[in-house]
């Protein structure tokens, strides 16, 4: 879903679309329309070299209603105000204390301090006077009033939500004044001539995508058995699970390579990924046995990688499986020890020798799976031409974004000001 998607699926306008830039992270905030609900709200498109985020943020604890209550309160016998009683004179033990502190001072000092106690003195007598004579700001008509908020300003309110959530996230900060930025606003000449940049950056992958197919033999089997079987040991069942997690493909939000129709797929797939790929296997089993198994065949002629399990590897035919241009074959043989029998078939001379699993080499039950799948996904590694990290790829289009749209203030307090206008 792009931003236009989301304008629509509102009926906002483009205006209350605003792009930003924080680093090499592009920040799309959309506002919600606020007539009918008050309460600032918004939803954030978030883009950067590990995909696209999309959530909606809404302020929870909105300003208090601006109603002013005035409360009398009356008078009461109980809440009696009365003034305030005089200063409690010193006991005979603090003034014989002073009396000593005294004596220890010169005949000079002594009666500076006099003096300053008699100004002292004076100068109290003068405020208890003035305070009476006020009846020490008391009296029967009290008003209790709450505060009162400043006004909204309507005017400005469309820019508030956007403005809240850069603030609450910290964006506003002046530390992080040189890694923000601000995208081109709306044009209505062109209302959106930068959305266009947004569908081709999420047409573009965050992590590798590889594939390979996987089939079950008994040994002595022509081509089209291969394709028509769905069956397989427990075994190579145990195998299949554990190669990838079993991902249901009308759910999976996934790298789906090609498995989108599930009448002709199947339902289920071994899936597996990591931040730095995403592998999908077509397992043959899997499969419906339809359409002369065209679909079968399609996947092993662009798969490239195939993992065969077979139970009798002495009759098995790595010429029967020519005409479909393989360039590797990673062979599982179940032996009667209870491990497995590696062969690592390459058939392009160019192809260089990969691990972890090489050939003739025999592993055990748990480490199989696991070591097989890395074998594959370094086998797709070798094969692909375009050796570009995913990630690379959406760096480039970022950057390149970034450099034709980015709005440059200066000075620093033209950016504030477009913010808090």
């Amino acid at each position: 879903m792009s931003e236009e998607d989301i304008l629509e699926s509102m009926q906002l306008k483009p205006q209350n679309l605003a792009v930003y830039i924080f680093d090499q992270t592009i920040i799309s905030v959309i506002r919600h329309a606020t007539k009918e609900a008050k309460i600032p709200k918004v939803t954030i498109v978030l883009r950067d070299l590990t995909g696209k985020y999309i959530w909606t943020s809404q302020l929870r604890y909105p300003a208090p209603a601006l109603d002013i209550e005035e409360t009398h309160i009356p008078k009461d016998p109980k809440y009696d105000l009365k003034p305030p009683k005089s200063n409690p004179e010193l006991s005979e033990e603090d003034k014989k204390f002073l009396m000593q502190i005294m004596e220890l001072l010169e005949p000079a000092e002594k009666r500076r301090h006099d003096i300053i106690f008699e100004k002292a003195k004076q100068r109290e007598s003068e405020e208890n006077s003035l305070l009476q004579s006020k009846n020490y700001g008391l009296g029967d008509n009290i008003v209790a009033k709450r505060p009162r908020f400043p006004p909204i300003d309507q005017s400005g309110f469309a820019v508030s939500p956007n403005r809240l959530w850069l603030t609450h996230l910290g964006f506003l900060s002046l530390v992080n004044h040189q890694r923000f930025s601000v995208v081109q606003p709306f044009n209505a000449a062109a209302p959106f001539n930068y959305v266009h940049n947004f569908k081709i950056l999420d047409q573009t992958r965050e992590r590798d995508t590889y594939s390979a197919a996987v089939c079950f033999t008994k040994g002595a089997v022509t081509e089209e058995e291969i394709f028509e079987n769905n069956l397989g040991s427990v075994e190579y069942s145990l195998f299949v699970n554990s190669v990838g997690w079993s991902v249901k493909l009308d759910d999976h939000k996934g790298y789906k390579g090609g498995l989108e129709n599930v009448k002709v797929t199947g339902e289920y797939a071994p899936y597996s990924a990591t931040y730095d790929y995403e592998m999908i296997f077509h397992v043959f089993t899997l499969m419906p046995s339809v359409d002369k198994m065209a679909h079968k065949k399609r996947f092993l002629t662009n798969d490239k990688v195939l993992i065969s399990w077979v139970e009798d590897l002495d009759q098995y035919d790595l010429k029967m499986l020519k005409s479909f241009d393989l360039a590797i074959n990673i062979v599982i043989n179940p032996l009667k020890s209870g491990l497995f029998r590696i062969r690592i078939f390459r058939f392009k001379s160019w192809i260089p020798v990969f691990g972890p699993l090489l050939d003739e080499m025999v592993v055990n039950k748990n480490s199989l799976a696991a070591l097989t799948r890395q074998t594959a996904v370094n086998a797709c590694k070798i094969l692909r031409e375009d050796k570009t990290k995913a990630f690379a790829k959406r760096k480039i289009l970022i950057d390149d974004f970034i450099q034709t749209h980015k709005v440059q203030f200066e000075p620093l307090h033209q950016f504030y000001a477009s913010q808090f206008r």
